[in-house]
């Protein structure tokens, strides 16, 4: 009837045919539901619990949370999650992920800790890569400078430098070759240069041969390779049980398929870790990334101003430069290549170009760090400057032939006190003294002390002067001039 009660007083209520199902309420406000003769679910106030060893199976029906049904959590799909708040598919679980979807937001409150004891990639990390001008654009010495076989203008064998990207160099161990060249390339159409470089990039480093190496011989090998400073290694702890691993990204472009190195080399123990990569396509942009165990074996980077680490890309090596791939091991005498390693420069069609080269510490590669002109200049200016004409100082004559030009460059500090120079020309330098002009030659620069932007000057060569008067110099024109400051590794 209406109104009317069934009061059990907590006696079970059995269900099924065998007596092992039912409702049960001896507990005061709290209701178990008996399947199969195990307590499954249970009610109390306000709260549904779903037993241990009991399951709610939804079949992939949606769950609706809120009142206006605009809330849920569903599994229609399989293995996937979706949670849809306000009518909107927010977050989404699959499996080991959690996916924030597009136009939803991670929102961390003040106070709250994020921990981290694995690998976070994707993340705009601020100095993660290590090489300096891996993007390729700063090009200070031009950018159609001729190296030779050791880096230097074509002819000299004696220096290391003189690549038209800074940072980067050429090297040539053995032989007498001075065939090959690196330039520079740009593909800022703004400023009517050529482009060859992959998509995200505008620059690259070329090597184009002009005199073919068909032979190579056993003790050969030809390289371009970057260095970068000890004391800006320190962290990785090589030499020690929990050195870091390190993970080298670039683009490469080839004119052969196969087999092509890059090594990462220890100068101060002489350790060398030859990795291989394989080119599937001729003369495209190709992208790899290669990780390097941490060195727990050597003697470790030294802490000082000097070369701590070289990335290596060969591009010639005779079988006395082979080593084994992927493992840390004495290098004895530049054993930066493996067997298998193309020969890169047999035809003097062959061009080779390397773009955005990052070495970050961990054994995964993460979008390339594109640092800010400025800040790279600066970066490499460190190691490298040009100063241009015009120049215009006071000067003395110290004698009837001889004038000194004292003046400031205002140079960043860098890597070396008292670095040294590169003088280009010494035509177009005029001296203003005495109410004549006078012509000057015999231009030499010199670099007096160690505080940036003193102590400079540029002496010269005249006649007719009156000793200890002062005058006017300029540079007024004729052959382009440029003072440059080299405190390179």
């Amino acid at each position: 009837n209406t109104g009317a009660k069934l009061d059990i007083n907590g006696t079970e209520l059995i269900l099924d045919a065998d007596a092992d199902t039912s409702i049960t309420a001896d507990t005061d406000d709290q209701i178990d539901i008996r399947i199969a003769g195990a307590d499954d679910f249970q009610f109390t106030a306000n709260k549904f619990l779903v037993q241990t060893g009991s399951t709610i199976d939804m079949n992939g029906t949606e769950l609706i949370l809120d009142a206006d049904a605009d809330t849920s959590i569903t599994a229609d799909t399989d293995d996937q999650i979706d949670i849809r708040i306000s009518g909107a598919d927010d977050f989404q679980f699959t499996a080991n992920t959690f996916n924030v979807l597009s136009g939803s937001t991670l929102a961390v409150n003040s106070g709250a800790t994020i921990a981290n004891s694995g690998t976070a990639t994707g993340f705009p990390v601020s100095a993660k890569n290590l090489v300096f001008n891996g993007s390729m654009q700063i090009a200070q010495r031009d950018r159609s400078w001729t190296a030779g076989p050791n880096g230097s203008n074509a002819g000299d064998t004696t220096s290391q430098e003189g690549l038209a990207c800074d940072m980067w160099s050429t090297k040539h161990h053995a032989g007498t070759e001075e065939s090959r060249f690196l330039t520079y390339q740009t593909g800022n159409v703004l400023r009517g240069w050529s482009s060859d470089a992959p998509a995200g990039f505008n620059n690259a480093l070329k090597v184009d041969c002009t005199v073919a190496e068909s032979a190579v011989g056993a003790a050969e090998a030809q390289w371009i390779f970057t260095k970068i400073e000890g004391q800006n290694l320190q962290h990785l702890k090589w030499g020690a049980s929990g050195a870091l691993d390190v993970t080298v990204s670039f683009w490469f472009k080839s004119p052969k398929t196969g087999t092509h190195v890059v090594t990462l080399f220890q100068p101060d123990a002489d350790r060398a870790y030859p990795a291989t990569f394989t080119i599937a396509s001729a003369d495209t942009w190709e992208n790899f990334s290669i990780t390097y165990s941490g060195d727990t074996s050597g003697s470790g980077i030294v802490d000082d101003d000097t070369s701590g680490l070289d990335i290596i890309f060969p591009l010639i090596a005779g079988s006395d430069r082979f080593k084994t791939a992927g493992q840390w091991q004495a290098a004895a005498t530049a054993g930066y290549a493996c067997t298998g390693q193309q020969n890169l420069l047999d035809n003097v069609s062959n061009n080779i170009l390397i773009a955005g080269v990052q070495l970050e510490v961990g054994a995964s590669a993460s979008d390339f760090e594109h640092i800010g002109y400025g800040e790279e200049l600066i970066r490499c200016q460190r190691y490298f400057q040009v100063f241009s004409r015009p120049w215009y100082a006071s000067g003395l004559a110290t004698s009837t032939t001889n004038v000194l030009m004292n003046f400031p460059l205002g140079h960043t500090p860098m890597r070396k006190a008292l670095p040294s120079t590169i003088f280009t020309a010494d035509t177009g330098f005029m001296y203003f003294a005495d109410g004549s002009t006078r012509t000057l030659t015999g231009a030499a620069v010199n670099y007096h002390g160690t505080n940036p932007g003193q102590a400079w000057t540029i002496a010269c060569t005249t006649s007719g002067m009156t000793a200890n008067t002062v005058g006017f110099f300029a540079h007024s024109g004729g052959t382009w001039t440029f003072i440059a400051l080299d405190a390179d590794m």
